[in-house]
């Protein structure tokens, strides 16, 4: 008699307005069940939003209840497990860009992600970037992690922008010192002082974090704080018609395991605008303009002929 597996799932980002992660865990847990009808799947969503009663007491009090075959898991396994574990790293920032991650934190994670790391039977992550860090970090065999790019949602598609008004520029993501948020907004200033015409407007969409008073900061400094406006989270619902309606889409973030809103953006029929380090390269291919997160200046020139070209960067993402 053929046995079910039973698959569960840490889904405890759902809900939790977590950027990337939420939305790679929600197409995950909306489309498995349509490629592996034959799995029964477990969803855990109510656990604590405190990193240590989620591992060291709900998870492992499920695990017990359930008894699943197999667990998947973003990043942290939870301790003790004696399930097998599919964990999905995304990236390995919190050791190669330590400085854009608290320190307690970043400790938290080393310790989190080697546990998990060598207790996993497979490793997904999104890029061939991350996979060599991971192989290279960690000294593990290849066969051992599978790359799984990121795909953006079905609801980006391309289409007429939602209004007509001024235009303006986007930008997408956690308000944190690695998406590189002063650099963007110097580049918008400086796009502005060379094109004193243009009526451009640069909305950022992202969470608030304690990061973001000196990017407001920043923002009033510029020069260009009148046309500067935060938005805050925007659900995954807004985020299409957001993306259709930008002349362009800039990421100029200093360190991705892959980057989704250069994705999203691609989708939605809008020029990008990102980083030609990491990840970022790879993702966006041929079809987004690339600079160096470092340059303020490059960034703008690569804006600036975005806007210019706009429908052959379009098509081609």
């Amino acid at each position: 008699m053929k046995t079910t597996i039973k698959v569960a799932i840490d889904a405890h980002a759902l809900g939790r307005g977590q950027a990337g992660y939420e939305s790679y865990l929600r197409n995950l847990v909306g489309e498995l069940p349509g490629v592996a009808p034959d799995l029964r799947f477990v969803l855990y969503g109510d656990l604590s939003p405190r990193r240590a009663q989620r591992l060291l007491w709900d998870l492992p009090t499920k695990l017990l209840r359930d008894r699943p075959d197999v667990l998947h898991v973003q990043y942290a396994a939870p301790f003790p497990c004696f399930t097998p574990i599919v964990a999905t790293i995304h990236d390995l920032s919190f050791i190669d860009v330590p400085q854009f991650t608290p320190r307690l934190e970043s400790n938290l994670l080393r310790l989190a992600v080697g546990r998990t790391v060598r207790m996993a039977g497979r490793i997904v992550t999104v890029s061939e970037f991350s996979k060599l860090r991971l192989l290279s970090y960690y000294g593990l065999k290849p066969e051992r992690v599978v790359v799984a790019p990121n795909a953006a949602g079905p609801q980006f598609t391309p289409g007429p922008p939602p209004h007509t008004g001024v235009p303006y520029i986007l930008m997408t993501g956690d308000l944190q010192p690695r998406k590189n948020h002063l650099g963007a907004i110097r580049a918008f200033a400086a796009l502005l002082e060379r094109n004193p015409g243009w009526e451009h407007r640069f909305k950022i969409a992202g969470r608030e974090t304690e990061f973001a008073a000196e990017i407001r900061r920043e923002a009033a400094a510029s020069g260009a704080g009148s046309r500067i406006d935060f938005l805050g989270y925007v659900p995954d619902e807004e985020l299409p018609a957001l993306y259709r309606g930008a002349a362009l889409c800039v990421y100029p973030s200093f360190y991705e395991g892959f980057g989704l809103p250069v994705l999203e953006a691609m989708a939605s029929g809008t020029p990008v605008v990102t980083s030609n380090t990491t990840a970022l390269a790879e993702v966006a291919g041929n079809a987004a303009l690339l600079a160096n997160p470092e340059d303020a200046r490059e960034i703008c020139q690569a804006m600036e002929a975005a806007v210019g070209n706009r429908e052959t960067l379009a098509e081609a993402g």
